[in-house]
């Protein structure tokens, strides 16, 4: 039998068990066997006409409450100059009191509890009082009598809910007499007041709940030896404060951690459960600040862990999620670059922290710790910061949260700085960097294309990436041979911000250098004809066009007589409206066949059933060798580049048949892939025939 009472004593005594909260507590106990007055009692006479008389403790001995001592109204003062205590009774004129105060500021629910015995009282005209005041000149009365106990003690209990949330709440015992006639009077002992603690809504981890409740009373059991985290959001217009408690009973004591962020910021505060000696519940409160509204609340127990270096897979950001914490382990030294990547959702709006450990139970609000934060890009924008020389190796904690309701997709990235040299729009790098790491920073909603160039015999591939230390890809582009890559991006429905563009030689000598080309496409191309110069070494453009269901068009890059070693190549590109990249054989349709001096031109129709878009039109060269064309984007036949076809424009054709030399036809702006109407590749009275059939008998083309 002892065996078994040792083995059962022991896995009690193991075992982790769910902490209870007590049901009441006492906040004020006073049964004057110690000095009196003393702490925050004060006593007094606001009738001093007969002299001062006032509380004070007596020795009873057997005839207190408990102990030996209690307080008499009358224990200080005298009459006919003898002194109240000799005489055994209270003095006439009195209004003597007796006074503390208590913090009521804790939620739950408080009550007063005391007990007093009357041996003698003059009926009616004196009385004993018990009142109770928020600010200590306006006294309510929770209890008066005029009548004799005759010498028993009774016991009375009043509740304070009408101050709960007061920090300052003052109660007094209050004795009046008039003009005359005394007795012995009243006494009190044993004064008490017990708080009976609220409940609270338990959080599951990872849960957020919408709440109105002021103060939201709530309580998590940590389930796991990590960093956790509980945070709130408010309305934009509205400031819900939070703070942590370590007691069921919310006591001022317990108070863990605030966090005040103001008006429309996510409050959030941390906890680092490392070093605590065994899992428990924390408590937190939610109290209201200003403005209107209900909160969002969500606990998340932290038993996610990060290795560093790392590059996490996509996750979704549910709609309505507040916050999310990681442990990730770093060492001592180390220089640190944490980045959340947004790569899916516009309205997303996230921010991140980092906090130490400090070796002992640690809990901090927001603004209360983190080593490094960020959040100020605003919506649909990554964030990251970088944390220079760790100063102690250990498990630090990593919160993501995020300023609004919004779903997104992302990605956490830890680690080490990655060197990247910057590209900037539209001017060409030339290097043979193998592998060659570049960043670049596209802040316009517009189509953008990076572009690589190889040099004559070496086959270089180009791959963009989420990230400087290039671990999660984006898209890559690997032509074959010595074929130009580019890779373009829809920024109308990507998230702004950086990402990274690595070269690498596949085949050749590396020598030689490449040329690589960031363009953010910034222009926008209407349907028609606008001059393109091209430089000499540029090696790619994108433009935005709008297009809708229903249109067809011909695309084309007009090379002009005089730039016989101009070597373009065009194609038309679409999004499936979310975020998107895609390689140069990606395209809806392309032209890139017909080499040195040669125009370049396609036909393409928006199906009728797709949503009206922003496309993006790409243009680039296979040689390093400018020259002067026309950029085309309308319908066959529009000779004029009115975006329509008229009786005008068959004059026009007229014109560039009959009057011009075909060898200047592009000056004249005479091109054949709008006026090639029976897509023979030449420009002959035939195509001047079909058009006019079709305008006047309504003959289809051809093609």
């Amino acid at each position: 039998m002892k065996f078994l009472t040792f083995v059962l004593c022991f896995c009690l005594f193991g075992l982790v068990l769910p902490q209870k909260a007590e049901a009441q507590v006492e906040i004020f106990r006073y049964g004057f066997e110690t000095f009196f007055p003393s702490g925050t009692w004060i006593i007094g006479d606001e009738t001093a006409s007969n002299g001062l008389d006032f509380w004070r403790d007596i020795y009873l001995g057997g005839g207190a409450h408990t102990g030996n001592w209690a307080g008499w109204c009358a224990a200080t003062g005298d009459s006919g100059g003898i002194s109240n205590l000799v005489r055994g009774t209270y003095d006439i004129n009195m209004d003597a009191y007796a006074r503390f105060t208590v913090d009521l500021s804790a939620p739950g629910s408080y009550d007063l509890q005391y007990y007093y015995k009357i041996p003698s009282i003059e009926f009616i005209y004196d009385r004993f009082e018990v009142q109770v005041s928020g600010d200590g000149s306006s006294w309510s009365t929770y209890f008066s009598t005029s009548s004799s106990t005759f010498g028993s003690w009774y016991f009375n209990t009043h509740s304070l809910s009408a101050f709960v949330g007061d920090p300052t709440v003052y109660i007094r015992f209050f004795f009046h007499s008039d003009v005359s006639n005394t007795a012995e009077g009243a006494y009190i002992d044993d004064i008490v007041v017990t708080r009976t603690c609220p409940s609270s809504e338990p959080l599951s981890s990872g849960f957020a709940i919408s709440r109105s409740s002021n103060p939201g009373l709530y309580q998590y059991y940590q389930t796991a030896y990590n960093w956790a985290v509980v945070g709130v959001r408010p309305p934009s217009t509205s400031d819900w404060d939070l703070k942590l408690y370590g007691d069921a009973c919310f006591s001022t004591d317990s108070l863990k951690a605030i966090s005040a962020a103001g008006q429309g910021f996510v409050d959030y505060i941390v906890a680092d459960y490392h070093y605590i000696p065994s899992l428990q519940y924390d408590y937190p409160l939610v109290q209201f600040f200003n403005g209107t509204g209900p909160y969002r609340l969500e606990w998340e127990n932290g038993s996610d862990v990060l290795s560093f270096p790392y590059v996490s897979p996509q996750y979704s950001w549910s709609a309505g999620t507040v916050v999310k914490i990681w442990d990730v382990y770093l060492s001592a030294g180390q220089t640190v670059v944490c980045s959340v990547k947004v790569l899916n959702g516009t309205t997303f709006d996230p921010g991140l922290a980092l906090f130490r450990p400090t070796g002992q139970p640690y809990f901090a609000g927001r603004y209360g710790g983190a080593v490094a934060t960020a959040g100020s890009n605003g919506p649909g924008q990554s964030e990251g910061f970088t944390y220079n020389n760790v100063p102690s190796s250990g498990n630090y904690g990593l919160v993501l949260h995020s300023n609004n309701e919004d779903y997104g997709v992302y990605t956490i990235q830890v680690q080490p700085p990655c060197p990247t040299d910057p590209l900037t729009s539209g001017v060409v790098t030339n290097t043979n960097l193998n592998p060659g790491q570049f960043n670049y920073n596209q802040i316009y909603q517009k189509w953008s294309v990076v572009g690589l160039r190889p040099p004559s015999g070496d086959n270089w591939n180009l791959g963009i990436y989420d990230d400087a230390c290039f671990t999660v890809s984006r898209k890559a582009s690997t032509e074959a041979g010595n074929l130009l890559d580019f890779v373009v991006a829809d920024y109308h429905h990507t998230p702004l911000g950086s990402d990274f563009a690595r070269t690498n030689l596949f085949s050749g000598s590396g020598i030689a250098n490449y040329s690589l080309e960031w363009e953010d496409g910034t222009e926008v191309l209407q349907k028609g004809y606008i001059p393109l110069v091209w430089n000499t070494g540029h090696v790619t453009a994108i433009w935005d066009l709008s297009l809708n269901p229903g249109d067809t068009l011909i695309y084309a890059v007009e090379v002009d007589s005089a730039s016989q070693s101009f070597d373009p190549g065009i194609a038309l590109f679409k999004s499936p409206g979310t975020m998107y990249f895609a390689r140069r054989t990606e395209a809806l349709a392309n032209a890139d066949t017909k080499g040195p001096g040669r125009s370049e031109s396609f036909k393409y129709g928006v199906p009728g059933s797709t949503p009206a878009d922003d496309y993006g039109l790409v243009v680039w060269s296979n040689s390093s060798i400018g020259g002067n064309s026309w950029l085309v984007a309308t319908i066959k036949g529009d000779m004029n580049g009115d975006g329509e076809r008229t009786v005008a424009d068959v004059v026009k054709m007229l014109s560039c048949v009959f009057s011009y030399d075909p060898i200047e036809y592009s000056a004249y702006q005479c091109f054949y892939s709008v006026g090639d109407m029976n897509c023979d590749g030449n420009f002959t009275p035939t195509d001047i025939v079909l058009e006019l059939n079709r305008i006047f008998s309504g003959t289809p083309l051809p093609c």
